[in-house]
């Protein structure tokens, strides 16, 4: 998992909610150095519950720190992500 000195100091990040910034180390560390990764609903029900999770998921979108590569809920599959750099360019 690597959160770059650039991202952790920048006023995105540091904007972010407790809840965000934790389920995006957690999709960091779930995608395992990889751009494009899953996130299972069983690797995040553990850790925070069904509606945080998708009013984080909400905030990471809108923010631009990921992208829904692939949204698979009707397929019963976990759903495809990516992680942006469009974070950079709102500021």
């Amino acid at each position: 998992m690597r959160l770059s000195n650039s991202q952790m100091l920048d006023v995105k990040m540091r904007g972010l909610s407790g809840n965000a910034f934790m389920v995006y180390a957690y999709m960091k560390l779930e995608a395992g150095g990889s751009v494009v990764f899953e996130f299972p609903r069983s690797k995040y029900i553990s850790m925070i519950a069904e509606n945080t999770f998708q009013r984080a998921k909400a905030e990471l979108l809108e923010a631009g720190f990921i992208e829904v590569e692939e949204n698979n809920a009707n397929l019963r599959r976990p759903n495809k992500y990516r992680f942006s750099a469009h974070w950079k360019d709102a500021k």
